[in-house]
Parts: C-alpha cells; sequence; structure tokens
C-alpha cells in the first residue's frame, strides 16, 4: 500500500513513485457520480468543499477503496479505480482498467490504461510467459504473432503442453498440424 496519506510525513519522506515532483504536477478533477469529491491523476480522491483528503483503505484483491458519502447522506464502498476510469476515461462495454505494472494499489494516470478484456488478461500475474523470436512474451501475444489470432481452445492447448515442459514452437507446431488436419 502506498503511505502517501500519512499526515506525519514530510514530502520527501512520501514512499514509492509518488514524488515530490509527481504531486507538484497533480491535476483535481470533480467526479461525474460524486459531486461531493475530486479525484487527482495521482489517484488520491478529497471532498471538493474541504479539500481534505479521504483515506483509502485496502479492499478485496489488492484494490484501494474508499467510503463515500452519496446526495443522501449515506456512505457506499466506491474502489479509487471506478472514480478514475469515471474521471479520465470514456466508459466502453467490453472495456477494462488495467494497471500496467499489476500493483491494484497503484491508481496513478500514468499506470492505468483503459483496455478491451483480452487485453487486460495478458497482464495478470499468472500469464505463462514463453521464450520466442528471441524474446520472453506472454503466450497470448506469441500465438497472435504465430497464428495471427488467438481462440481460447488453441490458447489452452499450447497452456497446457507448456505447462508439461514442451516450448512454445513444438507446441504450436503440433497445434498447428492438429488444425490442419481437422480442416480436411
Amino acid at each position: 500500500m502506498i503511505h502517501y496519506y500519512n499526515k506525519q510525513m514530510a514530502n520527501d519522506e512520501i514512499i514509492g513513485p509518488l514524488t515530490r515532483n509527481v504531486l507538484a504536477a497533480e491535476i483535481w478533477v470533480r467526479s461525474s457520480e460524486f459531486h461531493l469529491y475530486e479525484i487527482s491523476t495521482v489517484g488520491r480522491l478529497r471532498r471538493a468543499h474541504t479539500r481534505e483528503l479521504v483515506k483509502p483503505y485496502q479492499a478485496c484483491k489488492g484494490y484501494l477503496s474508499v467510503q463515500i458519502q452519496a446526495i443522501f447522506g449515506k456512505f457506499q464502498p466506491v474502489k479509487i479505480a471506478r472514480l478514475m476510469t469515471d474521471a479520465f476515461f470514456n466508459r466502453k462495454d467490453g472495456y477494462q482498467l488495467d494497471h500496467r505494472n499489476g500493483n491494484r494499489a497503484l491508481n496513478c494516470l500514468w499506470n492505468l490504461r483503459y483496455v478491451p478484456a483480452s487485453v487486460n488478461q495478458r497482464n495478470r500475474k499468472d500469464t505463462v510467459m514463453v521464450e520466442w523470436n528471441n524474446t520472453r512474451q506472454p503466450l497470448l501475444d506469441a500465438i497472435e504473432a504465430v497464428f495471427g489470432n488467438s481462440d481460447r481452445k488453441r490458447y489452452q492447448y499450447i497452456a497446457s503442453r507448456i505447462r508439461k515442459g514442451e516450448n512454445f514452437t513444438d507446441a504450436s507446431i503440433q497445434r498447428a498440424q492438429f488444425e490442419q488436419r481437422s480442416r480436411k
């Protein structure tokens, strides 16, 4: 968890990727859904009228959440990632917010991207990495480079062969031969 909400810390004691320069370039935007709050490009939330920071807490699966007061006085938990999506990205069906470095607690704008669900799955920690074309890359990227596209059955077949100790090239050749035979 990033500890930039501790009021006893001086600016030079802020840890992680948040430095004095990052905080100096911070831009605040009023939340479109929760009008009493502003969210910043660094992923901090504050009350719009008092400019008081709202302290987040660690929610499920590593996401940071805050308790937000709705218009009628009731508090509700909201993920900071959702607030960032509403403030800085245009919502689209089938798209998800992706944390580039995999740290779900780091909601800085430079760590977020709004991508299709398939692209978001490539950034998971449990992604199968393969050595192909002299580079180490996610299995899904390698499959798309070899076959032109990927489907679930092709991915599952090749991933199971790799988990059994086979290399990517051999598993891809076997899958291509299988697909060629099934077309006839």
